[in-house]
């Protein structure tokens, strides 16, 4: 099975090797425990692999995005960024149509619609989806946040799109989207000895083997580091 790296060599190591291609696979965190800052790192790796690379944002302003990677010194221009942002918190989205911008009540079907134009257009192969709980606060009802996901998921699956959706934890609930996907990445602020750690866990991920301990992580100004041979107790 073709491995697909995910542009931080520590998280590869814990992978043995990095990602099984074409699989969709949960990043989960909470805020500011470097999510986004990991979806470019495997978008930009990609890129460098010849692959290229689309982010859904649901959230965050385009520009917004743009500016914090800079910080980094990553030229991201290279990847599509697709600023799919509420209105006022109506529930009502603006999606990009035709070179305009569209006014509709969001759904999956319409991301779904949007991912088809990238890969017929753009031909697109990584993609990142942040965040998938703001999909979630779209449904109604509890039983349909499954059913949209697993939806969703298997379209991804279906058109070998290597994708990372991205997901809010607050707490040590388990959130649906971990028992979908086929993988799961958890990034992690802990404290040990009254002092702050980042850390990082591969919680599954199916058809492969994989590092199953916590291990140290860093945001450093080059971006997120991992030491897969350390202890959090180091």
């Amino acid at each position: 099975m073709r491995r697909v790296k995910t542009g931080v060599p520590g998280l590869d190591k814990m992978l043995h090797g990095g990602l099984i291609a074409g699989r969709p696979y949960v990043l989960v965190g909470p805020p500011g425990s470097g999510k986004t800052i990991l979806g470019m790192h495997f978008l930009l790796q990609g890129i460098e692999d010849g692959v290229k690379g689309l982010y859904i944002s649901l959230s965050e302003p385009a520009a917004e995005i743009r500016d914090n990677m800079s910080a980094f010194g990553w030229d991201i221009s290279r990847i599509r960024i697709l600023d799919v942002s509420p209105e006022g918190g109506t529930g009502v989205w603006v999606l990009p149509t035709d070179g305009l911008l569209e006014s509709v009540r969001f759904n999956v079907a319409n991301l779904n619609n949007l991912i088809t134009t990238e890969l017929t257009v753009h031909k697109v192969g990584n993609i990142v989806i942040d965040s998938i709980t703001a999909l979630k606060e779209l449904c109604e009802r509890e039983r349909d946040i499954r059913v949209d996901l697993l939806s969703l998921m298997n379209y991804l699956s279906e058109n070998r799109c290597t994708s990372l959706l991205i997901s809010e934890s607050l707490g040590d609930a388990v959130e649906v989207e971990s028992f979908l996907a086929r993988g799961t990445v958890r990034l992690q602020t802990i404290f040990l000895n009254g002092k702050r750690k980042r850390s990082i866990l591969v919680e599954k991920m199916r058809g492969t083997g994989f590092d199953e301990e916590a291990r140290p992580m860093k945001i450093t100004k080059r971006g997120i580091e991992v030491y897969p041979s350390e202890s959090l107790l180091e």
